[in-house]
Formats: structure tokens, C-alpha cells, sequence
């Protein structure tokens, strides 16, 4: 079993992230391991809000995007 706590989390507006067309929001995180505080590779997350659901999984620094709204 894998616990992760999010260390760095930030929502962003769309006109923030750079969306040109529909306002839209951003969840930007990293993913490190507790342990070794080094980012997590290839880790699949799913985001669950208001009753929507986004996948991804974490790039090479343990970091993923997530567009939702």
C-alpha cells in the first residue's frame, strides 16, 4: 500500500495557465516520496471533484497537470 501526501499543490485559474478559450482551472502537484524527498515517477492518480473524475500519473520530477472545470 502507497500513502501520498501532497507537499506542493496549487489550483490555478485558466487565465493563469495560460487557457485561451473557456476559463477553466489547473490542479499542478508533485508527488515525492516521504522517505527519500525525491519526486515519484510514473505514479497514477485520479482526481475525484464534484462528482468528476480526471486521471494522469506523475512525469519524470514526480509532477502531473490536471484541467478540470
Amino acid at each position: 500500500m502507497v500513502t501520498l501526501v501532497l507537499l506542493s499543490m496549487a489550483v490555478v485559474s485558466g487565465a493563469d495557465a495560460g487557457a485561451t478559450s473557456q476559463p477553466g482551472r489547473v490542479l499542478e502537484l508533485q508527488v515525492v516520496s516521504r522517505v527519500t524527498k525525491e519526486p515519484l515517477a510514473g505514479v497514477d492518480l485520479e482526481i475525484r471533484l464534484l462528482g468528476d473524475s480526471r486521471k494522469d500519473a506523475t512525469d519524470a520530477q514526480g509532477r502531473c497537470r490536471i484541467e478540470y472545470g
